[in-house]
């Protein structure tokens, strides 16, 4: 299944795990990485491997607290641009896969927490 997503997200220049990270920074704007690696169960160096891709490509940024002892991640305006752009993709993938798994097997996964 991943593959079906990513295959969709490629010419968007995202993977699935950064879909996921970009739409968790965005339900927690100003969270910081311990609460995202917490919230998508990733490892630290995963996160922070992935942190700095969206980073670089300016569709999130970190951001220290006075203290310099926490960051906290936002979303940028075009992070949230290529997640309006994606959309179309994403919504195919999940024909694509709703179509290979049947409906009943789609929909107890997609209930899965």
């Amino acid at each position: 299944m991943t593959r079906i997503y990513d295959e969709a997200l490629r010419p968007h220049g995202l993977r699935s795990t950064q879909l996921n990270l970009l739409t968790a920074i965005t339900l927690t704007d100003g969270g910081s990485p311990a609460e995202l690696s917490q919230l998508l169960e990733l490892e630290k160096s995963s996160l922070s491997r992935n942190l700095a891709i969206l980073e670089e490509r300016e569709w999130v940024r970190l951001e220290r607290d006075p203290s310099g002892r926490t960051q906290a991640v936002h979303i940028t305006g075009a992070g949230r641009d290529k997640l309006e752009e994606i959309r179309p993709a994403w919504n195919a993938a999940q024909a694509v896969t709703r179509t290979t798994l049947g409906d009943a097997l789609f929909d107890t996964l997609a209930e899965l927490d």
